[in-house]
């Protein structure tokens, strides 16, 4: 008998992909100057993950980017250690990539990654732990610039004038306001933006409005950001339905963001789905940057949380192929435990994580990305991508938004 209780994979991908959609909004404070070194290397980057996603089907994009199931270990390779792995080398000429899975030669290749799935018992659970490594070699970008960024983004939006100049002049704001409702309010202690989905948020992009706007009418997120040596000065970022909202202190110190030793990501979350609301508070997260004169690092990792409350009944109505079986009893350990291995870890590796390293010698420059992770083997995701959800460029918000990035530093 299968069960199939998809509840903590969807919370999973709610964080990581509203994290990924809130950082990426906040990258306007890339638009604020032109840069070609940054504008070459994001142009790289890019089309590298365009190249990558034409160059691989969709299971093995998927595993490329860690996310494996039971269902697809077949499409992947097996090691001498009997643990699946995936891997791909490319070499840049000019403007394009050529790419290969599995390469037989290494050397001189402009990027390499291999992720590797180990299967692992905890206690009477089957998981993964998830290592992934990615080399690159262009240049152009360290982790501090996104701190510099930043830190000018926050100063300018408290400038009347120089806020109305980016929401009227740069490629990336006014795209934003041409696909949201673009709103800015000034409160009593801080400057609020508000980017809501509506009707030109559906015509241009139906996709993305229905898979966000549909997490977002699910959610309801705090999350706080803010150097730890500095806690006044903070970035909160919350939704009201779909409505996304960024709030910048109104009266920031000069450099409330340039040279953090390490940032702290503080989020409230509550999610209510099919009869039952799933409450986590405190879900702490710490970025740490080590910066030198021509190497940075940059780590990330879960610290801990401080509660979850779990509430309510599945409606008895559930989609055919959605769940096979449901015991009640069973959906709070899912979540204990999916919550478990992604914030602490259970293989005394810790939770979810990463490490990057950018090394500049002379006008060359390494990038070094490792990440861990653990995961259930057995698991089934309600909200979880397919092969119909892949968009066409023309159609996908976030190949739009990338371009519009790029106007800007060029």
């Amino acid at each position: 008998m299968k069960i199939s209780i998809p509840y903590m994979n969807y919370l999973k991908k709610n964080l990581k992909n509203k994290f990924f959609l809130l950082l990426s909004l906040l990258l306007l404070c890339s638009c604020l100057q032109k840069n070609d070194k940054q504008f070459r290397y994001w142009k790289d980057f890019y089309s590298l993950q365009s190249s990558i996603k034409s160059s691989t089907n969709f299971s093995q994009y998927l595993a490329l980017s860690g996310n494996l199931t039971k269902e697809r270990e077949k499409d992947l390779k097996v090691n001498e250690e009997r643990n699946f792995y995936i891997e791909i080398g490319g070499k840049k000429n000019l403007e394009n990539w050529n790419f290969q899975l599995y390469p037989a030669k290494y050397e001189k290749l402009d990027y390499h990654s291999k992720v590797i799935f180990t299967p692992a018992k905890w206690e009477d659970k089957e998981i993964y732990t998830i290592e992934r490594e990615t080399k690159s070699n262009w240049n152009g970008f360290f982790p501090r610039d996104f701190f510099t960024w930043l830190n000018l983004f926050s100063l300018s939006v408290v400038d009347h004038q120089k806020l109305l100049q980016l929401k009227n002049s740069l490629p990336s704001f006014v795209f934003l306001c041409n696909t949201f409702s673009c709103q800015t309010t000034e409160e009593a202690k801080s400057i609020l933006l508000e980017f809501a989905f509506n009707e030109m948020t559906e015509s241009k992009f139906p996709n993305f409005a229905e898979r966000f706007g549909n997490r977002l009418n699910k959610t309801q997120l705090e999350m706080r950001i803010f150097d730890e040596d500095h806690p006044e000065d903070q970035i909160l970022i919350s939704n009201q339905g779909k409505i996304l909202q960024f709030r910048f202190p109104v009266s920031p110190r000069k450099e409330i963001f340039k040279n953090p030793r390490s940032l702290l990501v503080s989020t409230n979350i509550t999610i209510k789905s099919y009869g039952v609301t799933l409450n986590i508070q405190e879900i702490k997260y710490r970025l740490h940057l080590i910066s030198q004169k021509d190497k940075d690092e940059l780590n990330g990792k879960f610290l801990s949380f401080k509660s979850r409350k779990f509430t309510g009944n599945f409606l008895y109505f559930i989609p055919t192929g959605v769940i096979d079986f449901f015991i009640p009893g069973n959906i709070d350990e899912y979540l204990s435990d999916a919550l478990k291995l992604l914030i602490y870890g259970t293989q005394g590796k810790g939770g979810s994580q990463f490490k990057v390293i950018y090394k500049r010698i002379g006008n060359s420059q390494t990038n070094i990305l490792t990440t861990y992770m653990e995961s259930l083997r057995n698991r089934f995701s309600l909200f979880g991508a397919d092969a119909s959800q892949m968009d066409n460029p023309d159609q996908d918000f976030f190949t739009q938004w990338e371009k519009n990035l790029l106007l800007d530093l060029n």
